[in-house]
């Protein structure tokens, strides 16, 4: 029988932990996450609430296109399969102080989306995110959005 091991997070779901603090991200969050390791996979379950956040895009960074999953580097080793595998189920849920700045866009961000992925495949979110009390700025004007989804 394979042996497994069980982690859980430190932080009970009630307690708030800042997660990034750099000049244009912020945000704090309130993990209640399980991971579960056995033989050389993760499994990782649980919630994760961002009630405060503040992200500011000024520019896109040049690794934010993927590379093609078929691309071939003539010369290079072909990459193998990671040493791990990993299996994800995480709810993400954003509270009312989570804002958006960038692209000509400001926005409140709330919503909840449910994301899953596993080693090999695309990752998958289903939910809604919603634009709330936003503008956008186009041609010269400010203009409201009135429902942002």
């Amino acid at each position: 029988m394979p042996r497994k091991d069980s982690l859980r997070n430190s932080a009970s779901p009630a307690k708030i932990l800042k997660v990034v603090n750099l000049p244009d991200y912020q945000a704090v969050a309130s993990p209640d996450i399980t991971l579960l390791l056995h033989d050389r996979t993760i499994d990782v379950t649980g919630t994760l609430e961002i009630p405060v956040a503040s992200i500011t895009v000024r520019k896109l960074p040049e690794r934010a296109v993927a590379v093609s999953t078929d691309e071939i580097i003539v010369g290079m080793p072909e990459t193998t399969q990671a040493s791990w595998m990993i299996n994800a189920q995480v709810g993400l849920s954003l509270g009312d102080k989570v804002r958006f700045s960038g692209f000509n866009l400001e926005s409140r961000v709330t919503g909840k989306l449910q994301i899953e992925e596993h080693t090999g495949t695309p990752a998958k979110a289903q939910g809604e995110l919603n634009l709330v009390d936003g503008t956008y700025n186009a041609y010269g004007r400010k203009l409201t959005i009135t429902r942002g989804r």
